[in-house]
């Protein structure tokens, strides 16, 4: 005979697979902060009701079935959340037009293309861009002229913080944040601060 499952237990076992850094977007480490916590409250909701509709059952055999209806749960709404992370990425890469004029033909690993189509984004209003681009270009720089970190697209901005432990890069990196994940809008301050603060960053990093 199976030892029973305690639904409780259940539940919290749903709960930390949810929270695995598997259905977190790589480069940042609160990228879908708002969305897990949304899919958690559901999930539990869920379980409860789950619970409730199967309180006719025998007690032995209750938790069991209350277990494997919560692990499909689980398992349907992993998929939708992975889901979501990869359309969201599919759309930062391709979405057409959101630089509003911004130059087109700036190359991803070129941070002195990345800046003037930065500086020509915040020209045209497009404040955000002017951040997400101006943040890529320095990580560049950290990394070529600076030698401070070891480039990739796919860098979390958490390891970037542990290798420079710069109050001046971490401010930098919660505008970014919030701005390209967090659903923050861009504030006229942000790229003028980017384009200030990225200047000093690279400076500290040279002389570590």
């Amino acid at each position: 005979m199976s030892a029973a499952i305690d639904p409780a237990q259940a539940r919290h076992d749903a709960q930390k697979i949810l929270d695995g850094r598997r259905y977190k977007d790589a480069p940042v480490p609160r990228p879908l902060h708002g969305v897990l916590r949304w899919v958690g409250d559901r999930v539990s909701t869920v379980t409860h009701w789950i619970g409730a509709r199967f309180s006719w059952l025998p007690a032995p055999a209750r938790p069991v079935v209350e277990a494997i209806a919560i692990a499909l749960v689980v398992l349907v709404v992993a998929f939708a959340v992975r889901a979501i992370v990869q359309a969201r990425a599919r759309t930062r890469a391709t979405r057409p037009g959101t630089d509003h004029g911004a130059r087109r033909d700036a190359r991803p690993d070129d941070p002195a293309a990345l800046e003037a189509a930065a500086t020509e984004a915040e020209r045209n209003g497009d404040l955000a861009l002017a951040v997400r681009l101006r943040f890529r270009a320095g990580l560049l720089r950290l990394d070529r002229d600076a030698h401070a970190i070891a480039y990739r697209p796919s860098i979390p901005t958490v390891e970037v913080r542990s290798e420079l432990a710069s109050p001046a890069f971490d401010e930098l990196a919660d505008t970014f944040e919030d701005i390209t994940y967090g659903a923050k809008p861009a504030e006229a301050a942000d790229p003028v601060d980017a384009k200030r603060e990225w200047p000093r960053v690279l400076d500290a990093a040279r002389r570590r």
